[in-house]
């Protein structure tokens, strides 16, 4: 793909848009955490209890039930006291409701049948959620192919932030979630732009520093190039130079989302290489030991065809992340 640079009546259009950018109050109503109950989900649990609490907020959770509990014989359900999966998620649920009392969080437990992400992004849509928290397993490859991802495909079809926790995330010291340094990544799209204000709230709630990221591509189509056909050294050098050109500029982009009326506790970090997405991501997380990543990502009328491609960035980030990672559709997201 091009090295492409954002053009000038876009860059005035990030700069309208920057200047209306204030801190939302982002989970001040209600939190919602999916869960299976697995453990990837009972460690989404806690930074959910940990929002809600911290917030104020009301806390819903919500278990979806597959649809294969019909009697063979009869095709009706299954009797409520027959039904062991819902008996098993019945006592399940309880046990939530008793944690969340006892950290001083109001709850709501929420079964329903269907297909996980179909439940999770209606109820998400009907109770018009401020955060949907869910876990997630660390799959790649072709073991994500085979598989799928709940997560993934959930984070494509709602439009309120979705924080996944992924199985590399450590649980938070005496399970209070706290972020000290918040890893904010864009490509000046839509999705990363309608993020921008949640990375800049939690950077102000939690008095953390805040890293801005820009990742250049460092792979370019000479083909459409004038130097095309130039020796191979002249088209190396060339694509140097607009990678560099590109790198430059996406820090001018950066400094500029910055508002001059927020006040943050720390100086924000500014940072614009080159190199791919996701590795990048993940590496500036790293070294700035993030406590949470926030970003854009593309809505998708097939999210679930796309939650299987193991190959996105968004894939990977979600799986090798060692952190929380908040993401925000860009536009109205589609129910499939």
């Amino acid at each position: 793909m091009p090295v492409l640079t954002t053009s000038e009546p876009e860059v005035e259009k990030l700069e309208k848009r920057v200047e209306k950018t204030k801190p939302v109050n982002p989970f001040h109503t209600t939190v919602l955490m999916a869960t299976d109950f697995t453990p990837a989900s009972e460690r989404a649990f806690s930074f959910a209890l940990g929002l809600a609490r911290r917030y104020g907020a009301e806390l819903e959770i919500v278990h979806a039930l597959p649809l294969e509990n019909i009697g063979i014989r009869s095709m009706v359900p299954v009797p409520h006291e027959m039904d062991t999966r819902r008996l098993e998620a019945d006592r399940n649920m309880i046990r939530a409701a008793k944690d969340a009392k006892a950290a001083g969080v109001s709850s709501e437990m929420i079964m329903e049948r269907g297909r996980a992400s179909d439940v999770i992004a209606d109820v998400a849509r009907s109770y018009d959620v401020d955060v949907l928290v869910v876990g997630t397993h660390g799959r790649s490859g072709f073991k994500k192919l085979a598989l799928g991802s709940v997560a993934e495909a959930v984070l494509r079809m709602v439009e309120c932030p979705v924080l996944t926790v992924g199985e590399n995330v450590p649980l938070p010291a005496n399970g209070v979630p706290e972020f000290h340094t918040i890893l904010f990544a864009t490509d000046f799209g839509p999705a990363s732009l309608k993020a921008w204000p949640y990375a800049l709230a939690m950077a102000k709630e939690y008095g953390a520093k805040l890293v801005l990221l820009h990742i250049v591509p460092p792979i370019g189509v000479v083909e459409s190039a004038p130097f095309a056909y130039e020796p191979a050294m002249y088209a190396a050098d060339q694509l140097a130079e607009m990678r560099e050109a590109a790198r430059v500029k996406g820090l001018e982009q950066l400094k500029k989302m910055i508002p001059a009326n927020v006040k943050l506790a720390h100086e924000p970090i500014i940072l614009a290489s080159t190199e791919f997405a996701a590795e990048g991501i993940l590496h500036a997380a790293k070294t700035h030991k993030a406590d949470m990543i926030v970003m854009g990502a593309s809505p998708s009328r097939f999210a679930h065809a796309a939650a299987h491609d193991p190959w996105t960035v968004c894939h990977t980030i979600l799986a090798e992340a060692k952190c929380p990672v908040l993401t925000v559709a860009g536009m109205e997201a589609k129910k499939n």
